[in-house]
Parts: structure tokens; sequence; C-alpha cells
């Protein structure tokens, strides 16, 4: 066996640990590189799928904005069609009392019940608009805190499929980014 003499040893051991060194930051340098683009498509990824469900989420919540107007629209034309014939049968009722009663009495005594009459009117005409707007008031709040909460429980169902998707999508790039790290801890070991 032929022995070395100990500076070539040592310039061996040089040169080799500069080729090792060279060759390790190359590998680091394509690595991070490779990382880099995986976190670039990850990214890209979570772009993508935070839109579709931005999407989504509008058309869903538009959709059931525009059922609950329609809902609340058709309500509140039946209501008002439903005062509309109380009212004009309510009218016709005093409008045939007084008729009845001016045939019966004299001239003089018709303007007399006619301005009682229009008195009576006027008031049951206060008592019905004020009852029709309670009821409809009370309609357009118990319309609107529906859609409220229909809009709040849409909002959280969005955020919730959305909270999903991304957790889903996070998993993927802690395994990939894991992957990467145990390729290059096994290279580095070897």
């Amino acid at each position: 066996m032929r022995r070395w003499p100990p500076e070539t040893v040592a310039a061996a051991r040089t040169q080799l640990q500069s080729a090792a060194d060279s060759i390790f930051e190359n590998l680091a340098a394509r690595n991070a590189k490779d990382v880099g683009d995986q976190m670039e498509e990850a990214i890209a990824r979570l772009k993508s799928v935070q839109g579709e469900i931005q999407s989504a989420t509008a058309d869903s919540v538009r959709a059931h904005a525009t059922a609950t107007l329609q809902t609340f629209a058709k309500a509140t034309e039946e209501s008002a069609q439903r005062a509309v014939a109380t009212v004009r049968s309510q009218f016709q009722s005093a409008a045939q009392t007084i008729f009845d009663d001016s045939v019966a009495r004299s001239s003089k005594d018709v303007k007399h019940q006619l301005e009682e009459a229009a008195a009576r009117l006027k008031s049951i005409q206060a008592e019905i608009e004020g009852a029709v707007a309670e009821s409809l008031k009370a309609r357009v709040g118990a319309n609107l805190q529906s859609f409220e909460k229909t809009m709040d429980q849409s909002a959280k169902n969005s955020v919730g499929r959305w909270r999903a998707a991304l957790a889903h999508d996070l998993t993927s790039v802690a395994k990939i980014l894991g992957k990467n790290f145990r390729s290059e801890a096994g290279s580095n070991g070897s």
C-alpha cells in the first residue's frame, strides 16, 4: 500500500470539500427554486379557489335576496289589495246607510246627516289607514327580520365553505413542503 504525503492528502481533502460544498449549494439552489415554484402554484390555486368561492357566494346571496324581495313584494301587494277591498266595502256600506237615511228624511235633515256622515267617514278612513299602516309595518318588520336571518345564515355557510377549501389547500401545501424537506434531508444524509 502506497503512502501519500500529508500535503497531498490535505490538498486532496480541500479539493474534495470544495467540490462537495459546490454540489451542495447547487442542489440547495435547485430545491429552493422547486419549492418556490410549488409555492407559487399553490398560491395561484388558492387565489383561484378564493375567486370561485366569492363568485358562488355572491350569486347565492343575489339569488336569495331576489327571491326574498319578490316574496316581500307579493305579500305587500296582497295586503294592500285586502286593505283596499275592506275600505271600499266600508265606504259602500256607509254610503248605503247614508242614502237609506236620507231618503226617509226631509232635505233639511239630509244636509245635517250628510255632514255627520262625512265626519264619520273621515273617522273611519283615519282608523282604516292606521290599521293598514300598522299591518304593513308588522309585515315589513317580519319580512326584514327573515331576510336578515337568511342573509346571515347564507354568509355563515359561504364562510364555512371558504374556510374548508382554504384548510384543504393549506394542508396540500404543507404536505408538498414536507415531502420536499424530507427528500432534501434524505439527499443531505446520503
